[in-house]
């Protein structure tokens, strides 16, 4: 009997070897690795010209990865946006209500989860400005200076065709049209022609100096202390037609 309980064990303790060395022979699992750092884009540049000031456009492509998220900090490190992104594609974002003039950081992060070294993370970061704002169009006649001899205005014309321009003494106008006045397109119309305006073009500025002969003027110009000026411009045709309104402002020398 007891050696017969000795071979009945001898097939017992085989299976016992035969499963221990199966066990040891299973592959390893493959290790998580961090995945493909994002690829933003500036894409900006595909904006409207009165988005540009005030909008950011930008792309981020996310490759392979369990999640991804993208964010945008202001210079002073202020988080204004956050969001998820889409796996695998390309995300395409703008980001309106934003100061002009002013560099915006993008920042976008995809990321893997591993049971042994927890988030696997790769990033990508890009700075995105927008752009300044516009310089307001200056106005169509303005006076630069006025001294007790001289004075100087601008005319600031988009009128391919030129503009017309004359000053004078204020008083003289009444004699010129009784009953002239700024509200009446007609009275300074006939005011600027009946002086035999002088013409001009583009983004001009105009300077009168007692004694002086400009090349746009027939006789030297006269400018008195202590006195009332006007000064009249408006756009013309090519043939010397006015077009749109006549600007008019006065001042007084020193």
């Amino acid at each position: 009997m007891r050696k017969l309980a000795f071979s009945y064990l001898i097939p017992a303790m085989t299976a016992v070897m035969i499963i221990s060395c199966d066990r040891t022979n299973e592959p390893e699992p493959e290790p998580v690795l961090p995945p493909e750092a994002p690829v933003i884009t500036d894409l900006s540049e595909t904006l409207d010209d009165e988005q540009l000031s005030s909008t950011i456009r930008f792309e981020v492509k996310i490759g392979v990865a369990d999640s991804a998220f993208t964010f945008v900090t202001a210079p002073d490190g202020e988080e204004i946006y956050r969001n998820s992104v889409t796996i695998g594609s390309t995300t395409i974002i703008d980001l309106k209500d934003l100061d002009p003039g002013t560099v915006y950081t993008v920042n976008a992060s995809a990321v893997n989860m591993s049971v042994e070294d927890g988030l696997l993370t790769s990033s990508a970061t890009l700075e995105i400005s927008t752009a300044a704002e516009p310089e307001p169009e200056p106005e169509y006649l303005t006076l630069i200076d006025a001294t007790e001899n001289s004075y100087a205005f601008r005319v600031y014309s988009k009128s391919e065709t030129g503009f017309w321009f004359t000053s004078g003494e204020y008083a003289a106008l009444d004699y010129i049209v009784p009953g002239w006045s700024t509200d009446n397109q007609e009275s300074l119309e006939q005011i600027l022609m009946y002086l035999y305006p002088f013409e001009g073009m583009g983004d001009m500025t105009i300077e009168c100096v007692d004694g002086e002969q400009p090349e746009w003027a027939e006789i030297p110009i006269e400018v008195f202390p202590d006195t009332h000026y006007f000064i009249l411009a408006a756009d013309k045709d090519a043939e010397g037609n006015i077009i749109g309104d006549v600007a008019f402002l006065d001042f007084n020398t020193l």
